[in-house]
């Protein structure tokens, strides 16, 4: 059986529902959007989808609001089951305005994913509809460390000539997606803590917590401690010892 938990970083991608039209009639806005989390399997907890508005954009270009306070609604469900986004009118839009509504999902299952969905005018009563397929954190942290031994076996057909700038320029490309890992495991958590367990009773979160803390603690020594990001000092990092320790959730 798979373990819990995927996500990661998060990932974003544009789907366009509904065609750019011109009509006669007074632009109203973006109808509801019926929203539908997609996994192999339906755990126990439930899932959270954060909702903000990106951009709106006409033929005179694109407006980007305050994302923090324009179409932010939180909506809790499970996994296959739909929710629905409110209608959003827009004042002083014309007819040809599109907006991108971008949707977050947070589960320790998953991780924390965005996408977005590009709405054309729409009535009010016009339902879209958006999937958002979502995997277990754990294939997310194969893929990356697929990633990561495919770019060490292209360092290790150079050599450990230190001089070659073909090993160095491999070498650097290794050590950021070793880094990447960690990173990825990192981001995890303050989601859950910041995002996710934050919706919850302080009696449904101690439930949360100890159901996942074994399994976060395990990513977490699972990589190497490293502050490398663009820089090439993963690989004395992970000699040195490690500074952080995960306790729990």
């Amino acid at each position: 059986m798979k373990s819990p938990l995927y996500i990661g970083v998060t990932v974003a991608c544009l789907v366009m529902l509904t065609a750019c039209k011109t009509v006669d009639k007074p632009y109203q806005g973006h109808g509801p959007i019926k929203v539908t989390v997609e996994a192999s399997a339906a755990p126990d907890e439930p899932i959270f989808i954060q909702s903000a508005l990106v951009k709106a954009c006409n033929n005179t270009g694109c407006d980007t609001p305050n994302s923090d306070n324009n179409y932010r609604h939180l909506k809790s469900t499970y996994i296959n089951i739909p929710v629905v986004f409110p209608f959003k009118a827009f004042q002083g839009a014309d007819a040809n305005t599109q907006a991108t509504i971008a949707f977050s999902i947070y589960h320790p299952n998953y991780g924390q994913l965005t996408k977005e969905v590009t709405l054309a005018q729409a009535e009010q009563a016009e339902i879209s509809t958006l999937t958002i397929e979502v995997e277990y954190f754990e294939e997310r942290l194969k893929r990356l460390e697929k990633d990561a031994d495919t770019k060490n076996t292209k360092m290790l057909k150079f050599g450990f000539n230190q001089k070659d700038p073909e090993f160095l320029s491999r070498k650097a490309e290794y050590l950021k997606a070793r880094y990447q890992l960690g990173a990825a495991v990192n981001e995890h958590i303050r989601m859950l803590r910041e995002l996710y367990l934050p919706q919850f009773t302080p009696e449904d979160q101690t439930k949360i917590t100890t159901k996942y803390n074994p399994i976060i603690k395990k990513w977490f020594y699972r990589y190497p401690e490293t502050n490398c990001d663009l820089e090439a000092h993963c690989e004395q990092d992970a000699q040195k010892p490690r500074t952080q320790h995960f306790n729990a959730l």
